[in-house]
């Protein structure tokens, strides 16, 4: 049992791994980063005790409270705009949840590693503070460019940077143009 554990926690690694565990920024970690959000998911599923028909009843409830605040010549249309969403509304979710979030998660990673880079170099001090940049500041930060981080609100001005000197900064762009390696 525990080889196929094993196993099958792997194949979910690969599968979800790179999916941000709530919300949709950068800043929300993926699965991989913190685990506990998926475990926490499997153990409600063991736990809790699923009843469709409860569920679906409670649906109905719900859906009938709102149609009973409608005048009468309108219950026929919500019942038809009802069933249209039920029968959809799960697309758009799971395209959310295949592409987005995976996706998201993807760019996520990239921005750390660029972000361990640029830690490892002394540009900046921990390699989330990337994900917290704005776009113009992280493609500063990646791009050796940091003169237009000295004004607004700026990564120098949170402390999450350091301005390093011309000499230091084309020191650094040698290793920050090298491909990252995941």
């Amino acid at each position: 049992m525990p080889d196929e554990l094993g196993e099958s926690m792997r194949e979910v690694r690969t599968k979800y791994g790179t999916r941000l565990t709530g919300g949709y920024d950068l800043v929300v970690p993926t699965m991989i980063e913190e685990p506990s959000f998926y475990l926490k998911t499997l153990y409600l599923g063991i736990t809790e005790d699923y009843d469709e028909d409860k569920a679906e009843a409670k649906v109905r409830e719900l859906a009938d409270e709102w149609k009973s605040a409608l005048p009468e010549d309108k219950h026929e249309e919500f019942e038809e705009i009802l069933d249209v969403g039920r029968r959809f509304f799960r697309i758009r979710d799971e395209r959310g949840l295949q592409t987005d979030l995976s996706g998201i998660g993807l760019c996520r990673r990239g921005l750390l590693e660029a972000g361990r880079r640029l830690v490892d170099q002394g540009v900046i001090l921990e390699s989330d503070h990337l994900c917290v940049a704005a776009k113009d500041e992280a493609l500063s930060l990646m791009g050796g460019d940091l003169s237009s981080l000295s004004t607004g609100r700026s990564a120098v001005n949170q402390g999450l940077v350091e301005i390093p000197t011309p000499k230091e900064l084309a020191r650094r762009m040698d290793y920050i143009a090298r491909p990252i390696q995941i």
